[in-house]
């Protein structure tokens, strides 16, 4: 009885430390697929990050570019000012100028 017992255990055991192995191989398959997961996911926060930087930098360079021309509007808008003032003065001098003379 003990001899059978022995053998039926001996059975069991060859059967059960393969399909172990084969569980402890799947597991560490598992577990090489999360770390090279974990790995994609930190090259990808990295990239992100580079993304974001890039369109922070784009960002503020649009913002700049707007602001230099709204600047140089404003300029030419005061020189177009100054000139329109200028001609209206020389057209009001012509106007005395003729008026003396008349």
């Amino acid at each position: 009885a003990e001899g059978r017992r022995a053998a039926d255990l001996e059975e069991e055991l060859r059967v059960k430390v393969p399909a172990m192995q084969a569980k402890e191989d799947e597991l560490r398959c598992a577990q090489r697929e999360v770390e090279a997961a974990r790995h994609l996911a930190e090259v990808r926060a990295v990239e992100l990050g580079a993304w974001e930087r890039r369109l922070a930098l784009q960002d503020q360079e649009l913002i700049d570019s707007r602001q230099a021309a709204s600047e140089k509007a404003s300029e030419s808008s005061a020189r177009d000012s100054a000139r329109g003032a200028s001609l209206e003065e020389d057209a009001r001098e012509r106007k005395r100028e003729a008026a003396a003379a008349a």
